[in-house]
């Protein structure tokens, strides 16, 4: 009973192997009644002959094209969309965010508190005892120490700040999102200048 299980086992093995022995022979058999002449015809026509490099012009004739054509072609749409989407839809989106997210571009609002700064900053400004405790002025303090003190004060009471800050904040977001295009749009030109050979 073990020796049948034993040749059982053997045969089992063997199968497999002159399963692909036959498939074998069987496709050198196929290759020897198709002739070498047949087989060159699979090449493009272009006579009795394949083509060879340096031997005579070379056509692609249907065949895939190296693939240098394809990637210094995407690399061209890459820069070009970038170039002409990409970036200036971006660039859109933060000229023209005052008429979505609130009124007034971050610029103007800054302008406004440009001036306000600037008030605060003025050689004819004076600030009252009041306004040195208020500041946090020291008898310790000299008077230019107690002056940033007081000037900072006063910058620190501007009105609109809380929704300057906000504004600003929604600024940098979309500032960043046009720097993250214009970084993608000098890699992809990079890119290209590389692969020009």
């Amino acid at each position: 009973m073990k020796k049948i299980n034993a040749k059982a086992g053997v045969l089992f093995f063997l199968m497999p192997v002159l399963f692909l022995n036959l498939l074998t022979a069987s496709s050198y058999a196929e290759q020897r009644a198709i002739g070498p002449k047949q087989i060159q015809s699979s090449a493009p026509a272009t006579g009795t002959q394949a083509i060879r490099p340096l031997q005579q012009p070379l056509m692609l004739q249907g065949s895939l094209p190296p693939f240098v054509c394809s990637s210094t072609v995407g690399a061209i749409n890459d820069v070009i969309k970038t170039a002409q989407t990409e970036v200036p839809t971006a660039v859109q989106a933060y000229t023209n965010q005052g008429f979505v997210d609130f009124q007034g571009t971050s610029e103007n609002t800054a302008g406004i508190y440009r001036n306000y700064v600037q008030d605060c900053c003025s050689p004819n400004k004076s600030f009252t005892v009041q306004d040195q405790q208020n500041a946090g002025c020291l008898n310790s303090d000299n008077v230019k120490l107690c002056m940033e003190k007081v000037i900072k004060h006063c910058i620190s009471q501007y009105p609109q700040k809380n929704s300057l800050k906000a504004m600003l904040f929604n600024s940098r977001d979309k500032a960043n999102k046009v720097s993250a295009k214009t970084k993608q749009l000098h890699e992809n030109i990079n890119r290209l200048y590389d692969m020009i050979p």
